[in-house]
């Protein structure tokens, strides 16, 4: 069995970012292909259920928004340095964490 790379940890969320925007593509796609497949006439759909269907196209679509919201905070996370920052009239909230800037180590003089 092959042992995992030695990466540091901002490689493994680079990585895991990676995989994880290619699943959500994959459930997106996933998500598009029920919505045509629910959609056709074949499943019962006809002039009379114009409204139902228009509903369902509503529904799908703001569960794709959520989706895609949630596949780019969830990068933006894992690249970038996170900091979230809210206010709720007197109370507020302050997180920050993440990888340092990198710096180049000084010469010897």
């Amino acid at each position: 069995m092959t042992a995992l790379p030695p990466w540091p940890p901002r490689d493994w969320r680079a990585f895991a970012a990676l995989v994880f925007s290619v699943l959500g593509a994959v459930a997106l796609t996933v998500l598009i292909g029920l919505l045509a497949w629910m959609l056709m006439p074949a499943q019962g759909w006809n002039i009379l259920t114009e409204k139902a269907r228009a509903d369902t196209i509503r529904v799908i679509a703001w569960i794709c928004a959520a989706a895609v919201l949630l596949v780019l905070t969830g990068l933006g996370f894992a690249i970038n340095r996170r900091a979230l920052r809210g206010r709720w009239g007197d109370k507020s909230l302050d997180w920050e964490g993440g990888d340092e800037v990198a710096r180049e180590p000084e010469p010897d003089r």
